[in-house]
């Protein structure tokens, strides 16, 4: 999971809220045939480089139906500061919908293959979850560190797993566990980032990166390895960019590479 950073200038959504300030998401959702409900929608995808908030898979060309809308912060909840969550711009994360589509649901079997927050809605099913404040309870994009280094990444299962040594010398924001690891570990489950689908997933991107650093080093091109690193690292952000990141810290050329920059 990498940092959110959200615009702070004015937008549809925000210049609703600061009309009506006691309106719905629903009452937002139907104003002006939904205009500005899909232009906060398209800006929202647009901030997130079009990656899901939580599992960061790319939504670049996938249609509108496969990109949701998450009050991170259950609107439905009520706030301590008074604060109308539905309409809050900082409560909102754009994300995919959790491998529930025809297409997974033919390669893989559901609900053990849901991430994001399709099975968070099922975690919340399952345990009656009655509190839906996740904020502390899972990690908040808003919250991490840029190029945070919270994950390691399995090469031979495609799994993320909480970086212990990170983990321990970082704290996250409200966070309601012990440990950050605790934290992430519970973020890990809650989404289910190692279900099957993911996982697989990851790994193309290993084998990738292990086949252009074979190309370039079987050529000698020094260059090739240098903008793979500069093309795979930082802003913007591309699809699963966590594991990008720990492939390039873990290799011993692209993490000096890293480093010079």
């Amino acid at each position: 999971m990498i940092r959110i950073n959200k615009s702070t200038e004015e937008n549809a959504l925000i210049r609703f809220a600061l009309s009506d300030p006691n309106a719905t998401w629903d009452d937002f959702r139907g104003i002006d045939q939904g205009n500005p409900y899909n232009s906060t929608k398209k800006l929202l995808f647009k901030e997130q480089s079009e990656l899901c908030a939580y599992c960061e898979v790319s939504l670049q060309d996938c249609s509108e139906n496969t990109k949701r809308i998450e009050h991170f912060k259950s609107k439905s909840g009520n706030s301590n500061l008074g604060e109308n969550l539905h309409l809050d711009w900082f409560n909102l994360l754009g994300v995919c919908i959790g491998g529930s589509d025809f297409k997974n649901k033919e390669t893989y079997d559901l609900p053990k293959n849901l991430s994001c927050d399709s099975h968070k809605a099922r975690i919340e099913e399952v345990e009656k979850i009655a509190d839906k404040n996740w904020l502390g309870k899972v990690l908040f994009p808003l919250d991490l560190q840029e190029n945070n280094k919270l994950f390691n990444f399995d090469k031979s299962t495609g799994m993320l797993i909480p970086n212990t040594e990170y983990c321990a010398n970082n704290e996250i924001p409200h966070n309601k566990f012990e440990s950050t690891f605790q934290l992430v570990e519970e973020t890990i489950r809650i989404f289910n980032l190692n279900c099957d689908r993911l996982n697989k997933a990851r790994l193309v991107i290993f084998y990738d990166f292990e086949r252009q650093i074979k190309i370039a080093r079987g050529k000698s091109d020094i260059n090739r390895i240098k903008f793979l690193a500069s093309n795979w690292y930082g802003r913007p952000p591309k699809s699963f960019q966590t594991t990008r990141n720990f492939l390039l810290r873990d290799n011993l050329i692209t993490s000096k590479i890293i480093n010079l920059d």
